[in-house]
C-alpha cells in the first residue's frame, strides 16, 4: 500500500483542496544539515573533504531550495485556489548529484521510499531560481575559497 506520508498529504489536499491555494512542496534542501536529515549539506561538507557520508540514496526527489519555497508561499497570497505542486526542473537522486561533482558513494538503501509523483499542476506565476546542482557546485567552492 502507500506510505502513510503518501496518504496524509492526499488527506490534507482533499481536505484544504477548496479553502485557497494549497502547496505541495517537493523535497527542500538548503545550507544547513538537520540531525540525521539534509542530504545536499552532507554532500557538500563530504566534497569538501570534512564529515564522510556512508552512502547515497539512487531514488530519484525533485529539490526545492528553501528560498523558492519561501518565494512560493508569497506567490500563492495572490494565486487562485488550487492545489499546486512546488519542485525542481528536474529530478535528480542524491547520488546524481553527488557524482555530479565528483563524489562517488555506495548505494544507500531507503525504506520505504517514494518516486516523485508531479499530479498537480506547477503553481501559476512562480518557477525556482536555484538550482540544486549549481547550488551543490558554488557551495563546494565558497568552501574551498575560505
Amino acid at each position: 500500500g502507500d506510505l502513510l506520508y503518501t496518504v496524509t498529504k492526499n488527506y490534507q489536499q482533499r481536505l484544504l483542496g477548496g479553502c485557497g491555494p494549497v502547496l505541495i512542496p517537493f523535497s527542500l534542501y538548503g545550507h544547513e544539515a538537520r540531525d540525521g536529515r539534509g542530504v545536499i549539506p552532507q554532500i557538500v561538507e563530504h566534497a569538501r573533504g570534512g564529515r564522510k557520508i556512508a552512502g547515497s540514496s539512487r531514488r530519484l526527489r525533485s529539490w526545492v531550495h528553501v528560498v523558492d519555497a519561501c518565494r512560493a508561499v508569497d506567490v500563492a497570497l495572490s494565486s487562485p485556489v488550487g492545489v499546486f505542486d512546488v519542485c525542481g526542473d528536474r529530478d535528480l537522486s542524491p547520488d546524481d548529484i553527488a557524482c555530479s561533482v565528483g563524489v562517488n558513494l555506495p548505494d544507500y538503501p531507503e525504506t520505504p521510499h517514494a518516486e516523485p509523483v508531479h499530479a498537480n499542476p506547477r503553481l501559476p506565476g512562480w518557477a525556482p531560481k536555484v538550482d540544486v546542482l549549481e547550488h551543490v557546485r558554488s557551495e563546494i567552492a565558497r568552501g574551498e575559497a575560505a
